[in-house]
């Protein structure tokens, strides 16, 4: 596959020679988008890349008394080959349809057998715009995918599928103040291996809500909100332990043009979880944990542009998360990132990048035997940067470098440092 991918690399670099002895044909002329077949517009792409990571399975080197986590830190070239298709198909003023389809096979030098997944994703969407500033959407995604191996969910690699349905409706008349939005959506998380990683992940999540906003300028709003949230596991993870739980979330926040080439989105808010059953006593726990968690929440995005070619983008993130780590039913995880991308003359575009992931679990445990209890905390940062031409609107090139590495409480199980190299090529019709 690697030299599929140095053959396919070998060829866009050779393009434009190619395209100056006539070999090209009409396709020098080629725009993405303009494939048409009536009214519908279909986009279809392919992306190939390889890359070398040093520690495929994400876990610690082996401790001086031998013991191994997972696999152990081993190193391979992944090929990671993608082909899908975008379309929109505009009925009327009112009314148009979305989707699109994607499949992804990914190699690994190093037992293909064990490490080799494909994953597949279908979606589609129905949009409503209506008089008065009526507006709706209808949505359904489905995704066949697989779980990085000894991720915190699943402790090795897992397939899985889920499928979100959903909806939302809104008011937002041009020239007016006042600004109305709804939303639901029901969403299906299923592990294939329904023996192993089943019983502790296998749940449907709803979410519904509705939020209220006035435009203070004609393209800022400030909005305030509320959202039910449902949370239904399949089985109970032990006799004593339902992670079942309802939430209750109360947002405020803005959206819109914050200051001058500054806008986004800054959304913060109280989540009140009531599980339904209030755990027993667990050896190595508090004996008495209560049935609810009071946290503060927030998913803030802003985008920064000084000039054309330059954009910043700064997201903050604070939530409850789902959790198998021992009695653990919930982490709390802030996350932090920062992107900068600029386009150079001769479509050469660069990115650099950071972010930090802090992950705190509330039940004292002990993650092996003959150690103290004590919290669970990770903390992960990752640092990038990478490099794209676009050789011509419908082909480019790249590459891409990333750090990234996990300090953990738990330092025997869930260390880690990961170096990954890419090189990738895309397609875009």
């Amino acid at each position: 596959m690697t030299r599929l991918f140095a053959a396919f690399l070998a060829l866009a670099l050779l393009a434009p020679q190619a395209n100056a002895a006539g070999m090209m044909g009409p396709m020098s002329d080629y725009k993405p988008g303009n494939l048409k077949l009536g009214n519908v517009s279909i986009n279809p792409w392919y992306s190939v890349s390889t890359a070398y990571d040093s520690n495929i399975f994400a876990v610690p080197v082996d401790q001086v008394t031998g013991v191994r986590q997972g696999g152990g830190v081993r190193s391979a070239w992944v090929t990671t080959n993608m082909l899908g298709v975008n379309f929109k198909l505009p009925v009327s003023a009112m009314h148009s349809f979305d989707g699109g389809a994607d499949v992804t096979h990914v190699n690994f030098s190093k037992q293909p057998r064990t490490n080799d997944y494909t994953a597949w994703g279908a979606r589609l969407g129905y949009n409503y715009t209506g008089p008065m500033g009526i507006f709706g959407r209808i949505y359904d995604g489905y995704t066949n995918t697989a779980d990085p191996a000894f991720s915190e969910l699943a402790g090795a690699r897992s397939q899985r599928w889920a499928n979100s349905l959903g909806g939302s409706l809104g008011y937002a008349p041009d020239g007016g103040r006042l600004v109305l939005g709804g939303s639901a959506d029901h969403t299906v998380d299923k592990y294939v291996d329904g023996q192993t990683f089943g019983p502790l992940l296998n749940r449907y999540t709803q979410t519904f809500g509705a939020n209220v906003g006035y435009r203070v300028q004609p393209k800022t709003k400030v909005f305030v909100g509320y959202r039910r949230q449902i949370i239904h596991y399949t089985v109970k993870r032990t006799a004593s332990e339902d992670k079942n739980s309802k939430s209750h979330f109360a947002d405020l926040g803005v959206e819109g043009v914050i200051a001058p080439k500054l806008r986004g989105l800054i959304q913060a808010g109280y989540q009140l979880r009531d599980y339904d059953q209030a755990s027993d006593a667990i050896v190595g726990t508090r004996s008495a944990r209560r049935s609810y968690v009071q946290a503060v929440v927030a998913s803030s995005q802003l985008t920064w542009k000084p000039m054309d070619r330059c954009v910043w983008i700064l997201a903050l993130n604070r939530g409850l998360n789902e959790s198998t780590f021992v009695t653990n039913r919930y982490s709390i995880t802030n996350n932090a990132n920062i992107s900068v991308t600029h386009r150079f003359p001769y479509k050469l575009t660069a990115n650099v990048r950071g972010g930090v992931s802090i992950d705190k679990y509330p039940e004292s445990v002990s993650p092996t035997p003959g150690v103290a209890a004590h919290n669970r905390r990770d903390d992960t940062y990752t640092q990038g940067v990478g490099l794209s031409y676009g050789i011509r609107e419908w082909v480019s090139i790249g590459a891409d470098y990333q750090h990234s590495q996990r300090h953990s409480t738990a330092s025997g199980q869930f260390n880690y440092e990961q170096h990954l190299t890419t090189l990738n090529a895309k397609l875009t019709f």
